[in-house]
Parts: structure tokens; sequence; C-alpha cells
């Protein structure tokens, strides 16, 4: 059977003229479309002249194709408000964020269906607040959503909240849990256990992080004469996507039921309908069109692109960035911030490949425990790194970093946090103490100066001291999921098991390596970063070993 495509859009964008003709702005104007609007429901469709309107520095404020009167913007370039026209029956959003930019609430208001002229648009949708939907997100230090919470508006006024769902973390984010669960007059269950199947929703994505396909915890049976020879999953979502993020059309089903879709990214499918907008924390996307609907934070370090534009025109191998990332080498080197700099920036390791005799640049968020690694904890691993090895001794500092990080993975039952494994590490009242909470003007007494020597240094002067360059090039290794693991080395001076679970450095000598034959002994293995019981002080890297009495 020969299928024929069919063409469902065919777009012309047309942008700001002056009398000659002559382009006056890169703002898209309205955007035309001979195509029928009834061969696919939720795309672009033929405008009109001026559909979009900006305020002075760029920000989309009106879209008469989709019933947008007014979009309020924020002093930070934020999404404030959506306010529809007076005819439209689509919802109205409010948005509400916290010191940091990240989305806390977002409230999604249902208009009410018997206006008149008896009130103005707003005090309608005033009258309307009972019904109004409230989302509430929990986030973690890096601003990923832990989880979100809703109530209505006549819920507030009778304080009932509903937890709604909670994110769930591998590496990165696998899916979601539904809970549905009222948080007033909860029943305690009297069985000693139950266990709910279908609640769950893990995400299969590809290289961009597009979420394609979501299933459930739960399975079905296969059975051949009564007899069952297997199981199939519950599929509860799929979704392609054309090149810049637009679902396809028929190849698409139940794409409602779950939060985030292109690169990951959440959905706010109140505003033009599933997948047409979505939240990339700094900026608000359209994937139809390919643009985004305010300037771009870091448009004066790109001035060959344009201020809308979605991941440098190359959709099919790169994302958009959020513009508050901090850039490394792999070598150590720092590259450049974002548009913001800080303590909570991402880290981002930027390499190089060779594609097609091209070469292309690869950017990769560093993680740690399902989330963005900040740049203060890869600051910390770092100077720990220089602190704790001697001039020229690379290798160690690849060891030290990568034991840092194995601590946490092989203990995460036990220590809920990285800051809390590093806080192991740095032992309660040796040398280490303090040095790990990034405050290098605290530390123990009897610290070397390079940690603090780390610290007094800015990214830039860094990159022209090897021994710190090193450490960093050290610490990007040991977070980056494709790195090596040095511990893993026979040279007994970093082995992978030497800090796990102990206290690293203690003078309480009552750790050991956990692989070796001293174990449960009470003799140490050498290692010139402990101290001789006796003494109290650092022994030569020649010192065998201690007996303990």
């Amino acid at each position: 059977m020969v299928i024929t495509p069919v063409k469902i859009d065919d777009l012309t964008y047309g942008y700001n003229l002056d009398g000659n003709g002559n382009l006056v702005n890169n703002k898209l104007n309205h955007i035309d479309d001979p195509v029928s609007s009834l061969l696919c429901s939720y795309d672009i469709d033929d405008q009109s002249q001026d559909n979009y309107l900006y305020d002075a520095i760029g920000n989309l404020t009106k879209d008469n194709a989709e019933g947008i009167d007014n979009i309020e913007w924020n002093a930070y370039g934020k999404i404030k408000k959506i306010i529809r026209t007076f005819s439209s029956a689509e919802k109205s959003l409010e948005f509400v964020y916290d010191a940091q930019g990240n989305r806390v609430c977002k409230i999604v208001k249902p208009r009410y269906a018997n206006m008149d002229g008896t009130k103005t648009r707003d005090e309608w949708d005033t009258y309307n607040s009972a019904s109004w939907l409230y989302t509430f997100y929990v986030r973690d230090a890096s601003g990923n959503i832990m989880t979100t919470y809703t109530k209505t508006g006549s819920e507030i006024e009778n304080n009932v909240l509903k937890l709604d769902e909670v994110m769930l973390y591998g590496s990165s984010r696998i899916g979601t849990r539904e809970i549905g669960v009222e948080l007033t007059n909860i029943t305690i269950p009297t069985t000693k256990f139950s266990r709910v199947l279908g609640l769950k929703r893990y995400e299969i994505g590809n290289h961009l992080g597009n979420v394609l396909t979501t299933f459930t915890d739960r399975k079905y049976q296969i059975q051949n004469t009564g007899v069952v020879t297997g199981y199939k999953t519950y599929i509860a979502s799929a979704q392609d996507y054309y090149p810049f993020g637009m679902i396809m059309n028929g190849r698409n089903w139940n794409t409602s039921g779950y939060r985030f879709g292109f690169n990951g990214k959440e959905n706010d499918n109140e505003v033009k309908g599933d997948g047409n907008q979505q939240d990339y924390g700094m900026r608000i996307y359209d994937p139809r069109i390919g643009k985004f609907l305010s300037v771009d934070p870091l448009f004066r370090k790109y001035p060959e692109l344009s201020t809308y534009q979605f991941a440098s025109n190359t959709p099919i191998q790169a994302i958009d960035l959020d513009g508050l990332e901090a850039y490394y080498a792999a070598n150590g080197t720092f590259l450049k911030w974002g548009e913001i700099k800080g303590d909570k920036a991402p880290v981002v390791l930027v390499t190089y490949r060779k594609v097609e005799n091209k070469i292309v640049e690869s950017l990769q968020f560093l993680q740690i425990g399902g989330r963005n690694l900040t740049h203060i904890e890869f600051e910390q691993t770092a100077a720990f790194a220089f602190n704790e090895t001697y001039k020229g001794n690379t290798i160690d500092k690849y060891r030290i970093a990568n034991t840092i990080v194995n601590h946490f993975y092989f203990y995460k039952k036990l220590y809920s946090t990285f800051q809390k494994s590093m806080d192991h590490i740095r032992g309660g009242d040796d040398s280490h103490e303090k040095r790990l909470t990034g405050d290098p003007t605290n530390a123990g007494p009897n610290a070397t100066p390079n940690y603090a020597k780390y610290f007094s240094k800015t990214e830039e002067e860094r990159n022209s001291d090897n021994e710190m360059k090193n450490s960093n090039a050290a610490a990007l290794n040991a977070f980056n999921s494709e790195g090596v693991d040095y511990t893993t080395s026979t040279d007994g001076a970093n082995h992978a098991t030497n800090w796990a679970g102990k206290r690293a450095g203690s003078r309480d000598n009552t750790y050991y390596y956990r692989d070796s034959p001293y174990a449960g002994t009470k003799k140490k293995p050498n290692h010139y970063h402990y101290l001789n019981a006796k003494s109290g002080k650092r022994e030569p890297e020649g010192f065998k070993y201690n007996t303990i009495k």
C-alpha cells in the first residue's frame, strides 16, 4: 500500500519591514499558512498582520491567534501573567517565582461561562476564583522539581492541600509517581503493606532528553491456552517530535498524560494545547514556530544568532541552555559563565568530537544524585583534591576526586545529600574539619593553606595554576558519567573504598581500607594522608604501619 504524505503546514514568517522592504527588526509579526486548518488541530494556522506584539525590550505581549490579550513580564524576564481576550474561552494563567527565578506556583484560571457586560474581564476572572487551580513546586537546591502539590481556590479557603506528584530520579529524572492524596483527614491503612500499581510512570527518551514514551509499573499477562508465557507493559503516553519540538501529527497518544515533553522540559498545556508551550527555566518556548517568546539573555555573546533562536538552529543535535551555567573544558580550564554566575550555577563540561569531518561542540551537564552538579560542589571537590596531594602528583588528584564521588554513591542511603557525604569524609576533629563547607576561612587548626588558597583565586586565575587546573580536571572526570575511575588502580594510595563509610584522616584511627587485609585489626596501611596515632603528626610517604595501642 502506498501512503501519500499530507502537507499540514507551509509556513512563511512575516517580519516588520520599512517602506523600502528592508527588515526593521527580528521580531516575528505574523505567519502565513495557506494549508487548511482542518488537517491538523494543534499546529500554527494562517494569521493576520500584527498577530504578535512586543514590549520595548522584545518580550512578546500579545498573540491574537491564541486569544492572548496581554502577557505581563516581571523585572527578571519571567512571565507573570497571561491574560486572555474578553471573548476567549481559554484559561488565563499567573506564575510565581522564588528568589533564584525558579517557578514555585502556577495558577490556572478558567473563564466564567456566562460573562456579560456587567463586569470587566478581570472582575469576571476574580468572580470565578473558586475554580482556579494552583500548582505548587518543591525544588532541590539546584532547582530540580522534586514534588508538586495542587489545590483549587475553594480548597484554599478550606485549607485543603493535595500531594499531586513525586519525581523519580536516578542519575537524572526517570519518571514520576502520581500520588493524588489530600493532606487532610488522612486514613491510616489497617493492612501492614499495600501497593497500588500503575501510579509510577517511567520515561524513555533520546540523546536530547525528549520524552518519547512513558510506561507504568503495571504489567499484563500474555497467555497461551491458559498458560502464562510472558508479560507486557502498559504504555501510558507516546509521541514523536518534529525537529524543533512540535508533536507529530498522527504519531502521538495521550500526550496530556505526562508533565514533561520535548527536551525533557515541562509543558504548559493550558496556554496553547498539548506540548505547544514549554518552560525552559529562563525563557518560554513555542515548538511550533521554533522560537522563544523573549530575548536570549546571552544575545551579546552570540551576535551571529537571532535573539529568539532555539539551540543555535541545530535542534537535532543540541538543546537550548538556560544561561545560568559554568563552562569548563575537560583539562580543567574554566571557559566562561552564563549570564548569571554563582555557587548554584550548573557545571557544564565542554568537549569536541569529529562528526563527518566536522568538529562538533558537545555540552554535558554534570550530575550528582540525579540532579545537576552545582558550582560550589564542584569547587569543594577540586579544592580537596588540590589540598590533599603533593605538587605534581596529578594521578592522586584524580583518585581523590573519584573517591569523594564514589563515597556518596556507595553510601547514599546513609547520606541523603552530597554535602553530608563530604562532611562525613571531612571527619569530626582532624585537619579536614570544615574544609568541605565552602568556607575556607573556617578550616580546622591543623589545616594546610591550600584549601583556602584555591578559594582565594577566581575561576580565571586558577587557569594559570597547573595544580589547580589539574584538580579541576580531576573533579570534572569524577562527576562525568563517561569518565575514568582512577580508584581502580592497584596503587593503594586512594583506592575506591579507602574513605567509604569512614572518616578520612580522623585522629581516632578507627578506619581501615575496607578491602585491606588489615581491616578489623589494629594496624594501618601506609598512606601519607594519615596521621601517626602516637605522635599525632603526619608521617612521611615511606611510613609502613602504625600499631594502635
